[in-house]
């Protein structure tokens, strides 16, 4: 069954006026930190806890240039290979994820691709899983995806878009689909970017409300929160991110 991807839409006003520090610079990896805290709303359930770290390599250098730096890979369309590792926590268990993927913009064509493999350690029990995505970039800033895993496919669409407005600031929006036992299930998000180093954004699903901020101290270097507030069968979660380039 096609898994919609769960929109964690962070939110830190920290140090949101601090500029960034020097001239925006290109990239070609990136280490991800992320540390995520989740309360469910039902006492037969402990909270949950991960901490996880995600590595990402570009094949060609990723321009900063006039362009949001949490958005440059993207409006780039730089193709990528990435590793994580996440150690969660709920209650006396324990479970270890790692995972690898692909991405890939096939040159001179609007068509992209994607295929990831993650095996846990579950409980007690070991399991892998296969994934992937395919796509298609039409016009600058904007890629349509479907998803599929090895169970098939079952019927969702993702897109993402970002552009910039009229006062010269930038934005992103995503919506995504999917049919999953009979059901609609939705999730849609918004991020406002008050200059290239600093964002805020909104994500909705049917389960919560979330809110998100990220700010780049130096074009290197950068940190966000989120908050998660869930509606009577969601659970409220929060955790924070820290990134660095090089």
């Amino acid at each position: 069954m096609t898994r919609i991807r769960h929109l964690t839409l962070p939110a830190c006003l920290i140090a949101a006026a601090l500029p960034v520090g020097a001239q925006a610079e290109d990239y070609q990896a990136q280490l991800d930190l992320d540390y995520r805290h989740v309360d469910f709303d039902q006492p037969l359930i402990p909270n949950g806890d991960a901490l996880g770290a995600t590595g990402t390599y570009y094949f060609s250098p990723v321009s900063t240039n006039d362009r949001p730096l949490a958005e440059a890979a993207f409006l780039g369309r730089s193709s990528f290979v990435d590793a994580s590792a996440v150690r969660s926590e709920l209650g006396d268990e324990k479970i270890d994820i790692f995972g690898a993927g692909i991405g890939y913009y096939l040159p001179n064509t609007i068509f992209y691709g994607e295929l990831n493999y993650t095996y846990a350690d579950d409980f007690g029990g070991d399991q892998d899983y296969v994934s992937g995505a395919l796509g298609v970039a039409p016009i600058d800033g904007l890629l349509v995806t479907t998803r599929f895993d090895e169970d098939g496919w079952d019927p969702n669409a993702s897109a993402k878009y970002v552009g910039k407005l009229p006062n010269a600031h930038w934005y992103a929006a995503t919506v995504d689909l999917a049919e999953l036992d009979d059901d609609l299930v939705w999730a849609a998000s918004f991020d406002y970017y008050f200059d290239t180093s600093f964002s805020a954004g909104v994500g909705l699903t049917e389960d919560s409300t979330i809110l998100r901020a990220e700010k780049f101290f130096t074009p290197s270097f950068s940190a966000g929160a989120h908050f998660e507030f869930g509606n009577d069968q969601g659970a409220n979660a929060y955790g924070a991110k820290i990134s660095w380039r090089f």
